[in-house]
């Protein structure tokens, strides 16, 4: 089995260390890499007959292998700082690389400098705080009416895009619409990417804290040198983020029996912690979580849209909560993630590790039932509802995890906060109402689009 081929595709590098002397070599290209440019994993292959083998260690200074990417074009960032001070109707599109940057704080400055209208892809949920007046929400998949309505309309002038590759699922499948009215600027970590998707009139290639810091200091020199921002955002009513936000606003204040997907998030945001970790798991929850969870500017939001594998949610969390002890960690999963790595608790169990998992349970594979309604022929897909009832909170209980069951609206506040006292690991199955459909609309129709 050619093991070193199969992490090929889906690493940065992979290879086979063939020799002990060669170990070191190896190892510094790995972590160069991994820890450079847009980051990565990377995959070491060490034979069974070199695990014993007598290694010379030399250790190098990380910085003489590994090149730093805090570097920018001062002439670009100039032009961008130029563009955006002159613009009416700036807005920024946030992605996932600026969490990788550690650059929220920088985003924020900016937005409130100019002032911009923000959107984050669903990757970078979060990383705008969504309850700031400035925040669109989400753009693109399961995302915010706001949103889509401003950065497809013709308002916008100057758009900044930063952190964001503009995928099939960020953009409506690259609608044209996206593109501003006069400029484009596009940040990202990596010059391939830029231009990649949409003609981009200003590039910045670099790490996004990096041309942020810049981009900011010189947009306030040349306010001191007499530029004054033309943007109107501030003359313009505030955005409703209340209601007019969401699709179905009825279901989120819903008293309906069973509980709705849309209710028991809002009941639960009013009770996270401020400074919680929040993992999302893939399928029809994500979309939910991708549009009726709000996250503030101490939360921090995880989503594995890149390789979009079910079940990470189960395991991810455990990771995060090893690495940040004293941080409240809540992973939101849908049962039939669930049912793919559940047994993944039985670790946190074993060494009480504190995670609580919130599992969404439709008793079906909800996203792909309501999806294949959708496109196709519309008939829905019977095979991924389960024959009999999935007893998720039974499952980890027999796990020796403290379980609850919530069915009723408002319920899961109190749960929720017996669980956070429990400081260790605890599961709430959340029963919900399986004939209410995810925000999928969007989604059918670019996926109809790709037939023709």
């Amino acid at each position: 089995m050619d093991v070193v081929g199969m992490f090929k595709p889906v690493t940065k590098y992979s290879t086979m260390i063939t020799s002990p002397d060669m170990l070191s070599h190896h190892l510094r290209r790995a972590l160069r890499l991994a820890l450079t440019g847009r980051p990565g994993p990377v995959h070491l292959n060490v034979p069974v007959d070199l695990w014993n083998s007598a290694v010379d260690e030399r250790w190098f200074d990380p910085s003489t292998y590994r090149p730093s990417t805090h570097v920018f074009d001062r002439n670009a960032v100039r032009r961008a700082a130029e563009e955006l001070l002159s613009a009416h109707h700036p807005a920024l599109l946030v992605g996932s690389g600026v969490g990788a940057s550690g650059a929220e704080e920088h985003v924020l400055s900016l937005a409130e400098l100019l002032p911009a209208r923000v959107a984050t892809t669903p990757r970078g949920k979060g990383l705008f705080p969504e309850d700031h007046p400035l925040s669109l929400g989400v753009f693109g998949f399961a995302g915010h009416r706001h949103a889509r309505d401003l950065l497809l309309g013709s308002e916008v002038d100057v758009l900044f895009t930063v952190g964001a590759s503009l995928n099939e699922t960020t953009t409506f499948n690259w609608n044209e619409g996206l593109r501003p009215s006069r400029t484009l600027i596009q940040l990202d970590i990596e010059a391939d990417r830029v231009g990649r998707n949409y003609p981009v009139d200003v590039p910045l290639v670099g790490d996004a804290q990096t041309i942020l810091i810049e981009l900011i200091y010189q947009t306030h020199r040349m306010m001191r040198e007499s530029s004054v921002p033309m943007s109107s955002w501030a003359e313009v009513p505030l955005l409703d983020r209340d209601r007019d936000r969401y699709l179905d606003p009825d279901l989120r204040a819903s008293g309906a029996f069973p509980l709705t997907p849309q209710r028991w998030r809002v009941d639960l945001q009013e009770v996270l912690p401020e400074d919680a970790i929040l993992f999302s798991d893939i399928g029809g929850h994500m979309l939910f979580n991708l549009h009726h969870l709000r996250v503030g500017q101490r939360q921090k939001f995880f989503i594995n849209l890149g390789f979009g594998s079910m079940g990470h949610g189960v395991a991810a969390p455990i990771g995060a909560a090893l690495a940040r002890p004293s941080t409240p960690v809540i992973a939101i999963v849908g049962d039939a993630c669930f049912t793919m790595n559940g047994m993944e608790l039985l670790t946190a169990a074993e060494y009480e590790i504190p995670v609580i998992w919130i599992v969404e349970n439709n008793q079906m594979h909800g996203i792909t039932w309501h999806g294949s309604q959708l496109v196709g022929s519309g008939r829905a897909m019977q095979s991924i509802v389960y024959r009999r009832s999935v007893q998720i909170a039974s499952m980890a209980r027999a796990m020796g995890l403290k379980s609850w069951t919530v069915e009723r609206p408002g319920q899961i506040k109190e749960v929720f906060a017996e669980a956070l006292r429990e400081r260790g690991p605890a599961l709430i199955e959340g029963r919900v109402d399986e004939r209410i459909a995810p925000p999928l609309a969007d989604r059918a129709k670019t996926i109809a689009g790709f037939k023709g």
